[in-house]
């Protein structure tokens, strides 16, 4: 089947991004020594798919203390404060539900003492934001919660900020999530 650019673009999809035919072969690599490159990752951002941008970016200004920094017809862009955009909010096609596969959550790892973690764990209870679990990985602490489309979050707590000690604790005990009670602060 061979598509049009209108095709892609009624779909939703960047006529620049296209997806290869079956039928097609990938763009071979002709220069052997590109094999080796490895990215300099220097900021990232998410983009998520949910039900209604618009009705869902003031639960992210609200709970993550986001700002909008964009709107498209079918998105929102917001801001942590200190990127253009570190969240996209992405119309999701008409009837598209959660699945089994994609992404498992997003942490956030968040500054501040085990109480000022604590307090926003108290935070999301008192907004009604389903928390999901609170676990020790043994370098930090996470708090984990969905947001109204069903994304999951973390708020991570780090406690081991050495990062060579981290990935040694980490392969130490296999990548712990180990259920971890501990007692949201209201005030």
């Amino acid at each position: 089947m061979n598509r049009s650019t209108d095709d892609f673009a009624a779909a939703g999809i960047d006529p620049d991004e296209r997806p290869l035919e079956e039928h097609q072969q990938p763009t071979p690599i002709r220069d052997e020594s590109v094999r080796d490159l490895k990215p300099r990752v220097v900021r990232t951002h998410l983009s998520l798919f949910v039900r209604d941008p618009e009705a869902a970016a003031p639960w992210y200004e609200d709970v993550l203390g986001m700002e909008v920094t964009a709107r498209g017809p079918q998105w929102v862009f917001l801001s942590f404060g200190k990127k253009h955009h570190d969240i996209a909010l992405i119309r999701a096609e008409e009837g598209a539900v959660m699945s089994g596969i994609g992404l498992q959550h997003y942490g956030l790892e968040v500054d501040g003492s085990l109480d000022e973690w604590r307090r926003l764990y108290g935070m999301l209870l008192a907004k009604g934001v389903p928390v999901v679990k609170t676990t020790d990985h043994k370098v930090g602490f996470g708090l984990y919660f969905t947001d109204p489309d069903g994304n999951r979050f973390e708020f991570f707590h780090e406690t081991v900020t050495d990062d060579e000690e981290g990935k040694r604790i980490l392969g130490l005990y296999g990548a712990p999530s180990d259920p971890f009670e501990v007692e949201p602060l209201h005030s």
